[in-house]
């Protein structure tokens, strides 16, 4: 899409440190803003979620159960208000900068095609396994959720965008700063190459 704003775009596994990255680097980048997909999950109990019987739960992996309608709104309303920010009567004027993580944000084809730059965070099953252990989910997430239905589907959502040759794929096991470190540098980088300078 040709605007103003550069749209970072961090997708992955569950608890590979999608939401961490974000907010790492929107410290980094105080004038930008974020927009997590998690926000657009539907409600427990929602008509339109699949229920998945073997798992006795709600199937919480699939674009279906979140509202993207609404998501999609929002991003376009987002993009559209810090474009007329950029250019600005500023004798110097750095371009925008917009966050959108979530699971699947590379997934739904019109909000990929957004990016400016794409981040997949990986795990091996064991590490998300445990990280995911850790956390609580509402609703809670039944014995052996993650081996008999999350973990499969991530191996599926992540087939599905084999082929978005622009995504970089990052370890999520490394140490935060040294993913943040790449990242920053990718950004500021695209940063430097729009920013308007004024005579």
């Amino acid at each position: 899409m040709d605007n103003n704003v550069i749209i970072v775009g961090i997708g992955g596994v569950t608890n590979g440190g999608k939401t961490t990255l974000a907010q790492s680097l929107h410290k980094q980048f105080p004038s930008s803003q974020i927009i997590g997909q998690d926000t657009y999950f539907k409600l427990p109990g929602d008509s339109s979620l699949t229920y998945l019987s073997h798992v006795k739960h709600s199937d919480w992996e699939v674009l279906g159960a979140v509202d993207m309608d609404q998501m999609m709104v929002v991003v376009h309303r987002k993009i559209n208000e810090m474009s007329h920010e950029y250019p600005s009567a500023s004798v110097e004027t750095a371009p925008p900068v917009l966050i959108i993580e979530g699971f699947l944000v590379f997934n739904h084809r019109e909000l990929s095609s957004l990016f400016s730059l794409k981040y997949f965070l990986t795990l091996d099953k064991e590490t998300c396994k445990t990280r995911r252990s850790r956390r609580t989910y509402d609703p809670p997430d039944p014995e052996h959720f993650l081996e008999g239905h999350a973990w499969p589907m991530y191996l599926k959502n992540k087939a599905e965008v084999k082929e978005q040759t622009d995504i970089v794929y990052i370890d999520g096991r490394l140490d935060q700063d040294t993913i943040l470190s790449q990242v920053v540098n990718d950004v500021q980088k695209m940063v430097e190459n729009r920013t308007i300078y004024r005579k």
